[in-house]
């Protein structure tokens, strides 16, 4: 019997938004991650595997539209995206002041940009390569979208072949990247390796999360009992927390999205929680992912700031606070702002269209 709730998977997602933090934390905590910007690659592989879950049959036999799933999908991603850019614009703004480069011509690139960033749309700046000068992160969370609105959009007609078609090409793709440039951290920003890096790593983890979760069965009686969920996680920290080989990084970067990353989301996905406790500390992670995921970058620059006006012995004391501070915020903003709001969201929907409907 498959489980209607992935809760391992909940663990893995939060698991590797807490490994981007500390990745980008390296500021206050002088230590680096190298290979922890993978974890994007985990990300669309998950959402490939809980999109085909949720949505796939629907989509399929034309029961769940376009513009539904895309409602969807922007309800889910929406609250806390707005809070964390409305967070990140004020964030860009005092930087801009302070350092005396707010100037006419920034400020309506700052504001077109901002603009741009309230539909999750890029948009270029004089300061930045950047594809949201805002706040970093939210390139693959673009990506996400476009690879999620053009699934939506061929499902009813795309067959697994074309699904594989897809997966062939984008892995091509990546492999290419990662040969030439020895690593596969692109896809942020407005280069052609980035343009082309976003939609290949987007493109390749979405469409074999779908092919994966298809064939969820024999996967699942292939590795019940031989693989225990909690290798999943020593394997994401061990490889995504692993230094950098220089000469072998992009062979590495290859092994982990074509091999290690979907071990370890198959082994995770076929198991549940054995006691409540467990249970909940899944769910905790799950929760903190999104949030942490956003937010983190402008907390790590206010905290860096502050922090070494006051000292440099205060750096790594503020970043182990702020980590762990973020991670609790994080669960109660998706607990008390994202989920209420999402609702909310939803029962307004509901009754326009049941007023709508009694016109």
């Amino acid at each position: 019997m498959q489980p209607t709730r992935y809760a391992y998977l909940d663990g893995l997602r939060g698991l590797a938004a807490i490994l981007v933090m500390l990745r980008h934390s390296e500021s206050l905590l002088g230590m680096a991650t190298y290979r922890s910007y993978l974890a994007v690659d985990l990300f669309f592989l998950l959402s490939g595997f809980v999109i085909a879950h949720a949505y796939d049959e629907r989509l399929r036999n034309g029961t769940l539209g376009f513009a539904e799933f895309a409602r969807i999908r922007l309800i889910r991603l929406y609250p806390i995206y707005l809070l964390s850019a409305v967070l990140a614009l004020g964030v860009v703004i005092i930087g801009q002041v302070g350092g005396g480069k707010l100037n006419g011509d920034t400020a309506i690139q700052l504001s077109m940009a901002a603009a741009a960033t309230a539909f999750f749309l890029p948009f270029p700046v004089s300061w930045t390569s950047y594809l949201f000068p805002l706040n970093s992160v939210y390139w693959s969370l673009f990506f996400e979208l476009v690879v999620n609105f053009l699934y939506a959009a061929v499902r009813p007609r795309l067959t697994d072949t074309g699904v594989k078609c897809v997966l062939i090409v984008s892995g091509i793709a990546c492999a290419v990247l990662a040969l030439q440039t020895d690593s596969l951290d692109h896809g942020y920003d407005f280069s052609a390796q980035g343009v082309i890096g976003g939609l290949a790593r987007s493109l390749f983890g979405f469409s074999l999360g779908v092919l994966l979760y298809e064939r969820r069965a024999k996967l699942a009686a292939l590795l019940r009992g031989r693989f225990p969920p909690w290798f999943s996680f020593v394997l994401v920290a061990g490889v995504l927390g692993s230094p950098s080989v220089p000469g072998f990084d992009g062979i590495i970067a290859l092994a982990c999205i074509f091999f290690i990353l979907p071990l370890a989301m198959v082994g995770a996905a076929f198991e549940s929680p054995r006691n409540e406790r467990l249970g909940s500390a899944m769910a905790a992670l799950g929760a903190a992912s999104y949030p942490l995921y956003t937010l983190h970058g402008p907390v790590i620059y206010v905290v860096w700031q502050v922090a070494r006006r006051m000292g440099e012995q205060f750096l790594v004391p503020a970043g182990i606070v702020m980590m762990l501070g973020l991670i609790v915020v994080s669960i109660q903003l998706e607990r008390r702002f994202d989920i209420p709001v999402r609702r909310w969201l939803n029962a307004s929907r509901r009754n326009a269209g049941a007023k709508a409907a009694g016109r």
